[in-house]
């Protein structure tokens, strides 16, 4: 870990090791650019971003979500990839937009229905 990486921790709340520090961790998924993907996400992720897949950066987009950084059963979530001037699906909520390298921009949804935690 960088100097300047340790000093951005401390301001931001501290050391990591601290006890008092929470135990989360960011995630990536990749889900191909196509109308419906479904995918198992840690439950109570949150989502943080959308970019083209570093890999196939014109057929696939990666996810970042955050999780908590502990056993948590996975709970699959369903997302919509649609393109400028689509239809969207009623009630999805909106998590970020895609910039393609072919020129081609896609919107990314989720299905709110798919994340709700069983109590």
């Amino acid at each position: 870990m960088s100097l300047n990486h340790e000093n951005q921790r401390a301001a931001a709340g501290g050391d990591p090791t601290s006890k008092s520090h929470t135990r989360r961790a960011v995630g990536r998924k990749n889900i191909e650019i196509t109308d419906t993907v479904t995918v198992e996400l840690p439950a109570r992720s949150k989502l943080l971003h959308v970019a083209p897949c570093r890999r196939n950066p014109n057929t696939h987009i990666d996810l970042w979500f955050e999780f908590p950084d502990q056993t948590t059963p996975a709970r699959l979530h369903t997302f919509y990839v649609e393109g400028t001037g689509h239809a969207l699906v009623h009630e999805a909520l909106y998590v970020g937009t895609v910039v393609c390298p072919n020129d081609l921009v896609w919107h990314v949804y989720l299905d709110a229905a798919t994340t709700a935690v069983p109590r």
